[in-house]
């Protein structure tokens, strides 16, 4: 539940050439790994939706905004790249994933470590309510 902005420039490139490949004009995500010990992404799955919008929000990237501009056939003008190390954080479902594994003392220190922002939880930006999100943006000096 926790996650990190990473840019790879290759991954673009490929999601720009099937998307003029394929005349497309709406929302589309890809799921893919990059092995150390390869070439390039390896990519697993594909959706015709959106997905992520706040982390890439977070991120500087507005892809809400920008599906919306497809959708009225606006010009979009250059790729934006997101800000590199932005970590967000699911924290309910990680809170879910604790009592799964472990039991109630376990959930109670990983939600106060959420609310205090410590150990795994450092740095991180909850995504699900917008009480600390603005801190991730306006660290970078950039606006989506």
């Amino acid at each position: 539940m926790l996650k990190e902005s990473i840019r790879r420039p290759a991954v673009v490139d490929h999601m720009q050439m099937l998307g003029a490949h394929l005349n497309w004009h709406g929302a589309l995500s890809f799921d893919y790994i990059f092995p150390a010990d390869t070439q390039g992404p390896v990519y697993i799955d594909a959706n015709p939706r959106l997905v992520e919008p706040m982390d890439a929000y977070l991120s500087c990237v507005d892809l809400a905004g920008t599906l919306v501009r497809v959708a009225m056939n606006e010009a979009l003008g250059t790729v934006v790249m997101g800000a590199e190390g932005v970590r967000t954080r699911l924290g309910i479902p990680g809170l879910i994933e604790r009592a799964n594994a472990s039991g109630r003392c376990d959930v109670l220190t990983d939600f106060v470590a959420q609310l205090r922002g410590t150990g795994r939880y450092a740095g991180t930006v909850e995504e699900l309510h917008r009480a600390d999100s603005s801190r991730a943006c306006s660290q970078y000096a950039i606006r989506p």
